[in-house]
């Protein structure tokens, strides 16, 4: 047996008991949000999760400190 049909037995196992990973489209909602598999979720994934960073102020003090 090759290494090849090693990994594909391993693969194999993994999806049998529902081990292996799959990877889903995201379609993204604006700020914080997005929509996995047609529901509204939190991208708690992100440095943006709270949000914070499409707050005025901190869009204002950002372009204030990039300009000078």
């Amino acid at each position: 047996m090759s290494w090849t049909d090693d990994i594909h037995e391993e693969l194999h196992e993994m999806d049998a008991q529902g081990l292996r990973r799959r990877l889903r489209a995201v379609d993204l909602l604006g700020g914080m949000r997005a929509s996995v598999e047609n529901k509204d979720c939190i991208l708690f994934c992100t440095n943006n999760y709270l949000g914070l960073a499409d707050h005025p102020h901190v869009l204002e003090r950002s372009s204030k400190t990039i300009l000078h």
